[in-house]
């Protein structure tokens, strides 16, 4: 499946349930090998996310390094493929789900 597909797929599911994707392009304040994705919650739960046609696709170099550097420090960050979209699709509505907005 084409990553583009895989991702709009997604993307319009859950838009239908009110969440919103905005697609980070690199340049312009984003850095290289930034996720490509910013996903909100209706309710305020935020994660990044890094489309990957399959779980053996080639990652860029700096995507490892901004994943974690993100998971270090309390944002979600993932790398979505076909094999692992709907452990994923389950980890971020449950989050989201639990989520409460500091005070």
């Amino acid at each position: 499946m084409l990553e583009s597909k895989f991702k709009t797929d997604q993307r319009k599911a859950f838009e239908k349930l009110g969440w919103k994707f905005i697609t980070l392009d690199p340049g312009g304040g984003v850095p290289t090998g930034f996720p490509d994705t910013l996903i909100l919650s209706p309710n305020g739960y935020v994660c990044y996310t890094e489309w990957k046609q399959s779980r053996s696709a080639k990652k860029q170099p700096l995507q490892p390094y901004w994943h974690k550097w993100l998971n270090d420090r309390g944002h979600d960050a993932f790398f979505v493929y076909p094999e692992n979209v709907n452990d994923w699709r389950m980890k971020i509505l449950k989050k989201a789900a639990n989520w409460t907005r500091g005070v």
